[in-house]
């Protein structure tokens, strides 16, 4: 049991470093991916993710657990959320526009 939730244990870390990587992507408007940011002054800028919090720091086997990202883009551009792991699956969680997910 002890194997099983170490295990678990990593894939939760392994998540949060890909959803980490995965939200330093810049976006345009509307959500729609862009190129690199201009070098120009005012071009558009990355979006700023200030934390990434899953609810608990344990899980156990066939358990669940809610992650939670808040960032914001400096341009004010409306921000979407792409979550991905290699194992289990993610579910939106209430009206949160894809920044609270249920991780199973």
């Amino acid at each position: 049991m002890k194997k099983y939730v170490l295990k678990r244990n990593i894939s939760i870390a392994l998540v949060v470093l890909l959803a980490i990587a995965m939200m330093g992507i810049a976006c345009g408007k509307d959500g729609a991916p862009s190129g690199p940011s201009p070098s120009t002054p005012g071009g558009n800028q990355p979006p700023v993710i200030s934390s990434l919090t899953p609810e608990q720091t344990q899980i156990h086997a066939s358990g669940n657990i809610e992650i939670r990202c808040t960032a914001e883009d400096p341009d004010g551009d409306k921000l979407s959320y792409e979550w991905a792991a290699t194992g289990g699956s993610f579910s939106e969680t209430g009206a949160s526009a894809g920044a609270v997910v249920t991780w199973k």
